[in-house]
């Protein structure tokens, strides 16, 4: 009995403290002293983000919260593999937490010493700490050295964000950013709902078009409807849907469990039927090729006709790219380096310089750092003088150009549904970052109405030609075929325009890339992303997107005090020159056999096919480079 009562009298007393944590702290606690609601911490640690609303509870100092503290959201066998729960990049969302508290510092930026100590009571015990930071994107947490987890409160975070939770569609917690996306807490398999920022499995509906985001429009009983109308036109011999909805209009089919508008639904859902794509598709006659000549105003020839080249050497998630920018012209190229040999590093100096000769330019000089000296007479071979910039010094036009070509790619990686990327998607995404840079005219340059693509490639951009598909989309390349039964149709993920009206595509069954002119376009489904991450772990790619130069020193520390580069100027910059009147590892090595009907999607957009694969030698040099690249039908 004496031990009865003493239990009961100890589970009474945690209930009461429990129970105290919890409240709305009107009263006051014994070892805390009077409370107070509403006091703010010194000016001089103001948060200037926080919300003047945000009603805390403050004790002469001394603030405490509930939190429910958990593991790092990580399985048992992967919790052997972390070495650190303070360095773990998963959130964990909590329900029973008032407070959002983290673990990892390196995920906070603007980390200070707080006059306020935080109180936690969890079923660790007391914990107490005295640090804040912020959370890019999110907002101000605490940061508790030595924690397990990285808390992110519930109750705290739909006081900011627009949060949603469908146990029937998605399982998860969705996060509703301003920027449009949404972060998704999911389920791991010890029932916790996480979302890590190294995965970044973060949709958006701004780029790409889902199957998933497709099924959000509808209810669940349209969405299951629709599904029993495509597996009808799957069953009844694949009609097109035109002649599907005659069908069931017309009552030629008995007892028929759809309607017209079930039909409609799965056209809108998931697009055309796959089957028909690949059985029905017929080669279009190709239009005829315009090539098109933008002459060079004399004036722009008699000034700027030597040009002086800046050069350096960018590494994104460690694949290094040669980068050039021309002075003045401000005619910018990527490269891809197989390796840093200086043969091979010469073979990219020629053919930029052949580059600017075929339009008459000459490239005269050549500033680098001192990573370039060892060519000085292999580069004046090439009648090229080199100026290499003093020890410790860099070249500020190239790593101007760096700076900007990786904000965009970064812009690009975070608005594209994948999760881990090939290296041939992520050298594609530089490509094309530099592509749609030259392709408009930029402030300060040489013509505020010619691009340097206009005036270096005689290519300017049409919409009709360039803005057929974009970065990262999944595609049905539309490919020769004859009376065999072979597929006319192959997977693939859009890269960027190519010459003549074709594209560069990722083949999803190869991973090498090809070019086409025909294909049809469809929404994105799950099982399209989980191939870009299984021929990413065949390639063991990083998961990080990282950029550095040579040494590995990081490109946003050392770039954080340049200057903008001269198309980020205002708009009434005055012109640099003359006007004139741009984890599922088990099946890593299975074939996909992606292309079934759950991947089908909408609108037709077609020229005919372009029967030969890209070589790389395209005349593209200031985005792609020659004969390295993995193309289908390339001998290597």
């Amino acid at each position: 009995q004496r031990s009865g009562n003493k239990n009961k009298n100890k589970q009474k007393k945690q209930n009461h403290q429990h129970n105290t944590a919890g409240s709305s702290f009107k009263g006051a606690i014994p070892e805390l002293g009077a409370i107070t609601i509403g006091d703010t911490p010194s000016q001089t640690n103001a948060e200037p983000d926080a919300p003047e609303n945000d009603c805390v509870v403050y004790c002469s100092d001394v603030m405490e919260k509930l939190i429910f503290i958990q593991s790092n959201g990580c399985s048992g066998k992967d919790q052997k593999k972390q070495k650190s729960s303070s360095s773990s990049t998963i959130l964990v969302m909590d329900c029973g937490s008032s407070v959002h508290l983290f673990c990892n510092p390196d995920l906070l930026v603007e980390v200070y010493e707080s006059d306020t100590t935080l109180t936690v009571r969890c079923n660790a015990g007391l914990k107490t700490t005295r640090w804040r930071g912020r959370l890019p994107g999110f907002g101000w947490v605490w940061l508790l050295h030595g924690g397990v987890a990285n808390i992110v409160s519930l109750s705290r975070t739909k006081e900011t964000f627009r949060v949603t939770y469908d146990s029937a569609l998605g399982n998860s917690f969705d996060v509703f950013k301003k920027d449009g996306s949404v972060v998704k807490f999911t389920e791991r398999s010890n029932r916790l709902y996480c979302f890590d920022l190294c995965d970044r499995t973060e949709e958006s509906t701004i780029l790409i078009t889902t199957v998933d985001d497709n099924k959000l429009k509808f209810s669940g009983q349209d969405v299951a409807k629709a599904d029993q109308a495509r597996t009808l036109q799957q069953r009844v011999g694949r009609p097109s849907t035109a002649d599907l909805i005659r069908y069931i209009h017309d009552k030629l089919i008995k007892n028929c469990p759809v309607t017209t508008q079930d039909v409609r639904n799965a056209e809108k859902i998931y697009g055309p039927d796959l089957g028909c794509l690949k059985g029905k598709t017929v080669r279009t006659k190709p239009p005829p090729i315009r090539v098109q000549h933008n002459e060079i105003p004399p004036s722009i020839m008699d000034h700027y006709k030597n040009v002086t080249l800046s050069v350096d050497i960018m590494k994104v998630t460690g694949i290094p790219f040669l980068m050039t920018i021309s002075r003045d012209i401000k005619f910018g190229t990527a490269g891809r380096l197989e390796t840093m040999q200086t043969h091979h590093i010469l073979k990219h100096f020629k053919r930029i310089i052949g580059t600017y000769a075929v339009r008459g330019f000459k490239v005269t000089i050549m500033l680098t750092d001192n990573q370039f000296e060892s060519m000085r007479d292999d580069i004046a071979n090439l009648h090229v003088q080199l100026h290499v910039v003093a020890r410790e010094d860099h070249v500020p036009e190239a790593e101007r150009f760096n700076r900007t070509v990786k904000d965009r790619i970064r812009a690009l990686y975070n608005i594209l549904p994948y999760t881990h990327f090939p290296p041939v998607l992520i050298a594609e995404m530089v490509y094309s970052a530099v592509f749609w840079r030259n392709m408009f005219p930029l402030k300060g340059g040489i013509s505020p109405t010619q691009s340097p693509s206009e005036l270096i490639l005689n290519r300017s951009l049409d919409a009709q030609v360039h803005c057929k598909v974009g970065l990262g989309d999944y595609v049905q390349t539309h490919e020769e075929h004859d009376n065999t039964m072979e597929s006319r149709t192959i997977g693939a993920i859009a890269l960027r325009p190519a010459n003549d009206g074709s594209f560069y595509f990722l083949n999803l069954s190869t991973g090498r890339r090809i070019i086409r002119r025909s294909f049809t376009h469809l929404p994105m489904p799950q099982g399209v992303i989980d191939q870009v991450h299984r021929l990413a772990r065949r390639a063991k790619a990083s998961r990080q997107l990282t950029f550095t130069n040579t040494a590995g020193e990081d490109l946003d520390t050392l770039y954080a005090d340049l200057d903008r580069d001269e198309d980020d100027l205002p708009l009434d910059v005055v012109n640099a020159g003359v006007t004139d009147d741009d984890d599922d590892d088990d099946d890593d090595d299975s074939e996909w056999n992606g292309d079934n009907d759950s991947h089908s999607e909408s609108t037709g957009n077609s020229h005919d096919d372009n029967d030969n694969n890209n070589d790389g030698t395209d005349g593209n040099y200031y985005n792609i480079l020659s004969g390295d690249e993995e193309d289908e039908e390339d001998n290597n």
